[in-house]
């Protein structure tokens, strides 16, 4: 036994948590692509300029101004106006939060709903099983823009029928991803 009291064999490193081998592994990913590091820093700078949208547009992105139209970058309008006079900046960093608020709560809904799909199926499977991935087929069938298009041109244009339009067409690989290890533990 030496000085800690414990046999000299019996030393064990505790295996890493799944966070630091996620991180482990990602970080080696973008070490061994350099350019992944713009991508990042890119997508970064747009998520904090959505963020802080109200404190770094300098107008309502909404706002007329038709005396200003079409006008070059200058000092008080950095992206120039477009051709109702509302300010190119003030535009661009409130549709980005629009396009990042649609993008996430369409991928958590698609997720949650598909992972579940997926899980009812593989626990049940017969023919609760064969009908559920024969509806996750057809889905996977059509091109997901056109069906995205089709849904939102039967249901309207808003914000609301853009995320379920992009989360119906989602779904089905969450469910197919989902359903292959419930049925591996329900074999156990």
């Amino acid at each position: 036994m030496n000085a800690a009291g414990s046999s000299e064999g019996a030393l064990r490193t505790a295996a890493p948590s799944p966070f630091a081998y996620f991180a482990s592994a990602t970080l080696k990913a973008f070490n061994t692509n350099k350019t992944s590091w713009i991508g990042l820093v890119v997508f970064l700078i747009v998520v904090v300029a959505a963020i802080l949208a109200p404190v770094l547009a300098p107008f309502d992105p909404n706002d007329q101004n038709i005396l200003e139209k079409l006008r070059a970058p200058t000092l008080e309008h950095w992206l120039g106006t477009d051709s109702f006079g509302r300010d190119t900046l003030s535009r661009l960093v409130f549709g980005a939060r629009i396009s990042l608020i649609i993008g996430v709560v369409s991928t958590l809904a698609a997720m949650v709903i598909g992972t579940a799909i997926g899980m009812l199926a593989g626990w049940h499977g017969g023919r609760l099983d064969t009908v559920t991935m024969q509806a996750m087929d057809v889905l996977l069938a059509f091109p997901s823009l056109i069906l995205g298009l089709i849904l939102v041109a039967m249901l309207g244009p808003s914000m609301v029928n853009i995320i379920i339009a992009i989360a119906l067409t989602s779904i089905p690989p969450f469910a197919r991803i989902a359903r292959a290890p419930t049925i591996a533990v329900k074999e156990r």
